[in-house]
């Protein structure tokens, strides 16, 4: 029997796609019966300020916790209205690809005279400062961005879109789930207002969204609350593995992604890497597949028990998101991506690679026979 393997969104937890699994290795005593609260709030301090120094933040910085990205939209859109935008009138909000549930936390909002518009990404898959530049005016007053795109892997400069923000005197909001493990970086040296990450997307807590704000004023929304305080070891834990594995990833698995794509592009005839000459994430690779519908790729590989990406639940599906950037409507309904991790094994591509030509053939041979009984 086949072993599945995974070049999806689970790729980061191996053949076990449940984040729970994970955290619960790094520290099971707190998952047991036996487990006492006053353990973990005697040393709540220590795991906050692990939790910052890994991820380059002030100790002043302020964290809030959240069951869910809904919740985590809400705090940062009623947060924000409260400090700025009902103090001094600036209601336009711009939002980047990839910021829905900051959009749903604005929408609510709308009847206060909130704005929002949308910016949408270059040919590169960009956003720009230039771009930034031509979508604010003078009532702007927040901006959202996801520091990196999980589906096409670009990653956008967000020091500069920051540095924009400042001179515009605009908050700025960055969502860091996909930087994580990825590529180092420091909340202060990004030098945004508001940061977000989604802890089940690199192993730790599940159901648990990570709010800071670079503010010392006090507010209660976004103090530490008592009822996530179990989490902070497996969430200190699970960071804490993903920046010891940036090294692998930029060095063996970047390699491996490099062999994959040159053996995709010499095996498959018009097949093409795209956004191959923008940075990006070194774990994620969005390939064309000519003349063949992903759907039925992704099916035929899905019947083999491999599992790649045509959606994620921030961004929408890959379609959607890369239907701008061609004039050829129908190359973004034949893009499929595939997402390495320090996981993954050379075997593993080796598999995927052999599966991946022979059912990419099976769906031209498909795809052509269609074509032949409709004309």
């Amino acid at each position: 029997m086949n072993k599945p393997i995974y070049f999806d969104s689970n790729a980061l937890l191996g053949s076990d796609p449940s984040p729970s699994a994970f955290s619960k290795k790094l520290a099971p005593h707190f998952f047991s019966k036996e487990y006492q609260p006053k353990e973990i709030l005697l040393n709540q301090k220590y795991y906050l300020e692990e939790i910052f120094r890994l991820l380059g933040a002030e100790n002043f910085y302020q964290i809030g916790f959240f069951g869910d990205l809904a919740s985590a939209g809400s705090l940062i859109a009623m947060d924000h209205y409260k400090e700025t935008i009902f103090s001094s009138g600036k209601s336009h909000v711009s939002l980047c690809s990839g910021s829905f549930y900051i959009k749903l936390g604005f929408d609510h909002l709308k009847e206060l005279g909130c704005q929002i518009h949308e910016i949408q990404p270059n040919d590169s898959g960009l956003i720009t400062k230039e771009q930034l530049y031509l979508s604010i005016n003078q009532r702007t007053s927040f901006v959202s961005i996801c520091a990196a795109n999980p589906l096409t892997g670009v990653i956008h400069p967000i020091e500069e879109l920051a540095k924009v923000c400042k001179e515009r005197k605009i908050l700025f909001h960055v969502d860091i789930t996909d930087l994580i493990g990825k590529k180092y970086f420091s909340l202060k040296e990004i030098g945004a207002d508001y940061y977000s990450f989604n802890a089940r997307s690199f192993g730790g807590p599940e159901n648990l969204v990570c709010v800071i704000k670079s503010s010392a004023r006090s507010d209660d929304c976004f103090l530490e609350k008592e009822s996530y305080a179990n989490l902070y070891e497996p969430l200190k834990g699970a960071l804490y593995a993903a920046f010891e594995k940036i090294d692998e990833i930029h060095l063996e698995i970047s390699r491996f992604r490099k062999l994959f794509e040159k053996k995709i592009v010499e095996q498959i005839e018009g097949a093409k890497i795209i956004f191959s000459h923008t940075e990006r994430l070194p774990t994620t690779t969005l390939v064309y597949f000519p003349k063949v519908s992903a759907q039925l790729l992704c099916y035929l590989l899905y019947k083999e028990k491999v599992f790649v990406t045509t959606y994620d639940p921030r961004f929408g599906t890959l379609q959607d998101q890369i239907s701008s950037y061609f004039d050829d409507p129908f190359i973004p309904w034949s893009c499929l991506m595939f997402s390495f991790s320090s996981f993954t094994s050379k075997q593993e591509v080796e598999q995927l690679e052999k599966k991946l030509i022979q059912c990419y053939e099976r769906a031209l041979m498909i795809s052509k026979g269609a074509c032949d009984e409709t004309s």
